[in-house]
């Protein structure tokens, strides 16, 4: 029997065919189509480490910086300002760049070095540019790079040659010499594989010349090669290559040398001037087969930075790096040579601070700027401006470095960030914490931020975990700090909006405050979740009287656990971690701590590997919530935030890296996947719940090594029944740590591991 098909039934099983056919506009599977966002990073200005610079050589005005963990910035004012240039990033460890090069003959033409080194193995790749950093692309992933290394504020470990831009070449962490022949295209390994290099290095003032020099050891070997197979003499070396890296050949090798930085003389080109890690500046006349101190008088100290003046053939400049070496005879060690890096003096001895213009607030001591050069070079049109990069960021001098000006470092924002939270009852006020700062807010939309002061305590609380502002107070707030260096934690407060803090509870060597959050229902109540060894006193922490006093929660679901994560090592040193020789740094936080804000004394505490432990009678009895949770599915396969829908009671999110975002509708007792739902892998590192309409849902994914996510932000306007890819590519590989949306505007607020914070304006 045949059937007609009338034009009512076609069209019908025409739109059923396309439904089930894109699968990208089905329940938990992301679009492309519908609500546009517009991402601005912030103003708030410094933070993370600028290691290295690049000066257009015909527009003096135009300038790169390379950072260790937030990518490239260009500036087109001379360095008033700057703006982040990492499109084509597709991988969070492309933002620890190494090193950068740049083509003299095209300067449009650019070359990124960068990596990180990850179960105990370098991850690398080098991308290329063709149109001054509006976008890049991979060319090679074969040598090996460490942008947030020992080494990665040394000289430049890749470059192109003055002579022939056609050829380019690398030297590795210790995967030897690489070479490309066709302008970075392609690569070819060009021998020496294990040497630890520091730096390479064209001679520009003559042809086909090309250094390349080592450490006298591999740092983080014991990591890299953890079986012992890495085996080298104690032994710095200098090497050079005349017929464009065909053959390499021994020119200097001493023991306990490491060079760190190379400079040459524009009148001979047998003249090299170079740093040792240390002990100061060498000088050579023979090409670098012998080397003569010529910074004894200044006795061991660590210059990073040397460079020629291209104003003046006879002048050179250097800068010391004030850590780890011992203190020097000047705030800011600024030194110059003036005949030809025979003898050196100091620049200025004596700075004040009123000698340094528009620095972020938090910085108020010279000791402050001269700490951590890592570059010091002169402008290559005027000869009275200076630039300087030190951890905070880069300031010019225009007065032969007399006053300083960081112009707030604005645009820079390369700073380590753990979380973010809008306030709950200001509209437009936002505030964030993050590595080597007090928490900051912003009253105008996360488009600036203020620091709150430096405490005043004698345990140098100097970086900041979390920070709860109140709901039923105005001015109050709440936070963490920390003394990364020490581990060392506290948590402190304000009555006045951040004008007066002070410590309240400080913590135990090895604690760490990673959330705290207010009670919707009971005012004066807080909660705070620290963790760390439990027999330390990690765990919940409670107070009733507006976070001035706390006292320990107990949780009978912890006894078991001994430390907070459970995996702590490998969840806070190699999975979430800055870097991997970092442990705890910058694995965000505020995510694992829940209050939820429609049932009153309901309180889920999340734990990576064993569960969301929930007590719904304000702590007098606890359960386990794990049941249909993707705990244990993988190694990577771990709870990184818990988050209870502020409309409708028993909607409470649970997000993990690798298995994605999922839902429960009856507090817990079971759970469907949310998003996604296929088999992509996909970290849901931080869940935002709420927006204007209600009916928002926001989740952030962070590239990890272990385990490849893209870098994404994806957003429901529906509970979750259809979602929108709300990212903007072009800013490269983010890897985000928290994300909030403000209830009243709308706006989407978002953090980062490495470049700073992020505010989403819907487009209309």
């Amino acid at each position: 029997m045949r059937y007609r098909v009338t034009p009512l039934v076609a069209t019908i099983l025409c739109m059923i065919t396309i439904f089930l056919t894109l699968p990208s506009l089905r329940a938990g599977n992301p679009s492309n189509s519908g609500v546009k966002y517009r991402w601005t990073s912030s103003e708030f200005g410094g933070g993370g480490y600028v290691t290295g610079i690049l000066q257009h050589p015909t527009n003096s005005a135009i300038l790169y910086i390379r950072t260790d963990v937030a990518g490239v910035f260009k500036s087109v004012d001379g360095g008033k300002s700057w703006r982040a240039v990492n499109n084509g990033m597709t991988e969070g460890h492309h933002h620890n760049v190494e090193s950068f090069a740049m083509s003299s003959k095209n300067p449009n033409v650019m070359f990124r070095a960068s990596g990180e080194a990850r179960g105990h193995e370098m991850v690398s790749a080098i991308h290329k540019t063709t149109d001054g950093g509006t976008s890049w692309k991979l060319v090679t992933t074969k040598p090996d790079f460490f942008g947030n290394g020992a080494t990665r504020f040394y000289g430049e470990k890749i470059g192109v040659d003055p002579f022939d831009d056609s050829f380019v070449a690398a030297a590795g962490n210790s995967k030897g010499i690489w070479l490309s022949h066709d302008a970075g295209e392609t690569w070819k390994y060009s021998g020496l594989h294990g040497e630890p290099f520091c730096c390479l290095a064209f001679n520009p003032y003559e042809m086909n010349t090309l250094y390349a020099a080592t450490l006298d050891s591999l740092p983080f070997a014991d990591y890299l090669y953890p079986n012992g197979s890495y085996k080298r003499e104690k032994i710095g070396r200098l090497y050079i290559s005349m017929d464009k890296g065909t053959t390499w050949k021994t020119v200097f090798e001493k023991m306990g040398v490491s060079f760190t930085n190379l400079a040459f003389d524009k009148d001979n080109p047998a003249v090299i001037l170079a740093t040792f890690r240390n002990d100061g500046i060498y000088k050579s006349t023979d090409r670098g087969t012998s080397f003569t101190k010529k910074t004894s008088a200044l006795g061991m100290v660590d210059f990073s930075s040397i460079c020629s003046d291209p104003n003046n053939d006879s002048t050179y400049y250097a800068a010391i790096c004030q850590y780890p070496s011992p203190k020097n005879d000047s705030a800011v060690p600024l030194y110059e040579s003036k005949d030809k890096g025979e003898t050196w003096q100091i620049i200025r001895r004596n700075y004040s601070w009123s000698d340094f213009k528009d620095f972020a607030p938090q910085y108020q001591r010279p000791e402050q700027i001269g700490w951590a050069i890592s570059k010091f070079i002169v402008d290559n049109t005027h000869p009275n401006k200076f630039y300087l990069m030190d951890w905070f960021g880069i300031c010019v001098s225009e007065d032969s470095c007399q006053t300083w000006n960081a112009n707030y470092f604005k645009g820079i924002g390369n700073i380590c960030l753990e979380m973010i939270t809008a306030d709950p009852v200001v509209p437009g006020k936002v505030m964030f914490a993050g590595a080597d700062g007090q928490p900051c807010i912003s009253r105008d939309g996360g488009k600036t931020f203020a620091s709150l002061p430096t405490l005043d305590a004698q345990e140098n609380y100097y970086c900041s975990t979390v920070i709860c502002p109140s709901k039923h107070k105005t001015g109050l707030l709440v936070y963490g700090v920390t003394n990364s260096s020490e581990r060392l934690s506290a948590i402190c407060r304000t009555e006045d909006d951040g004008n007066n803090c002070r410590v309240v509870l400080p913590l135990a060597k090895g604690l760490f405050v990673q959330a705290i959050k207010e009670d919707p229902f009971n005012e004066g109540v807080f909660f705070a979740y620290v963790d760390g060894a439990t027999s330390n006193g990690a765990g919940l922490y409670k107070s009733v009287d507006w976070g001035t006093t706390w006292k320990q929660v107990t949780v009978p679901m912890l006894d078991s656990i001994k430390t907070l994560p459970l995996r702590k090592d490998f969840i806070e040193s190699e999975l979430l971690a800055v870097t991997a020789y970092q442990a705890k740094n910058i694995c965000g936080t505020n995510q694992l701590l829940c209050i939820d804000p429609t049932r009153r004394n309901a309180i889920y505490f999340g734990e990576a590997d064993r569960g969301i432990f929930a007590t719904f009678n304000g702590g007098r009895t606890w359960r386990v919530i794990r049941t249909g949770l993707p705990f244990g599915k993988n190694t990577v396969s771990v709870l990184n935030a818990v988050k209870a829908d502020p409309k409708r009671p028993g909607w409470l999110y649970a997000g993990f890296i690798h298995e994605g975002l999922w839902r429960s509708e009856d507090y817990g007792q079971s759970w469907q996947k949310l998003f996604p739902l296929d088999d992509h892998v996909f970290n849901a590192t931080a869940i935002a719940i709420g927006g204007p309409t209600g009916n928002e849902v926001y989740v952030a994914s962070e590239p990890l090594y272990w385990s490849r996510s893209e870098s994404a932000v994806y957003a429901s306007f529906d509970n979750g029944v259809t979602w929108q890819d709300i990212y903007d590519s072009t800013l490269g590989s983010l890897r985000w740590k928290g994300i909030d949306v403000d209830h009243a505007t709308g706006i989407l607020y978002g953090v980062t591991d490495g470049n700073s914070a992020f505010y989403a304006e819907r487009i209309k």
